[in-house]
């Protein structure tokens, strides 16, 4: 799977899921199909050029969903997230590397993220980030950089996280919540030319 994805994936799980219930017959069966989620973030809500992935979902699940119903299942259709349109895209990480607290490593050419060797480094998802510190005498200073960050929100320190009842042992040191507006990338890369290879053309959206 990946950005360059089709609907062959989705498909091949489904399959692999039907030939899996066929032989098994499991209590339990979780199937997950990625299908909308490239174009969905590539081109929001614009059903013009998403038509054609809402189709192509569509006879996927009807596949499953008919299968499950003849084995008299119980069939929850559930969605892992909304998607909405933002127009400000927030790099996390090249803010931070700019201030000299992300690191990079050389693989064939190309930067990927050295996340040990990195005093804060974020892990974006859309609009919210979990920046990990590996000294506690950089946390203010880096809530400080990413407060002035047009299109954030918020920046939660620990007694925020305590608050907002996120304190998960793999929480980050802080949490970063962009506005309604705006969405945050992974990205670390300064060049294009030295994106990681699973970026096509310096992005993955």
């Amino acid at each position: 799977m990946g950005s360059r994805t089709t609907i062959n994936s989705s498909k091949w799980i489904a399959n692999g899921a039907i030939k899996t219930d066929e032989k098994y017959n499991p209590i339990l069966t979780l199937i997950y199909l990625p299908h909308l989620d490239y174009n969905l973030q590539r081109y929001g809500l614009d059903f013009s050029k998403i038509f054609k992935d809402l189709r192509e979902i569509d006879e996927v699940v009807e596949q499953l969903v008919s299968h499950y119903e003849q084995k008299g299942a119980k069939i929850i259709l559930l969605s892992e997230y909304g998607i909405t349109n933002v127009k400000n895209p927030i790099h996390l990480n090249r803010i931070l590397r700019k201030e000299g607290f992300v690191k990079v490593r050389i693989e064939r050419g190309l930067e990927l993220l050295d996340a040990g060797a990195s005093e804060a480094f974020a892990v974006a998802d859309h609009q919210v980030a979990h920046i990990y510190v590996k000294d506690s005498v950089n946390l203010d200073k880096v809530k400080a950089i990413l407060t002035k960050v047009p299109g954030v929100e918020r920046v939660l320190d620990k007694n925020e996280i305590e608050k907002e009842n996120l304190n998960h042992e793999r929480c980050g040191d802080l949490v970063v919540v962009a506005n309604s507006d705006s969405w945050f990338t992974y990205y670390f890369w300064l060049d294009d030319a030295v994106a990681p290879d699973y970026a096509v053309n310096g992005r993955y959206s």
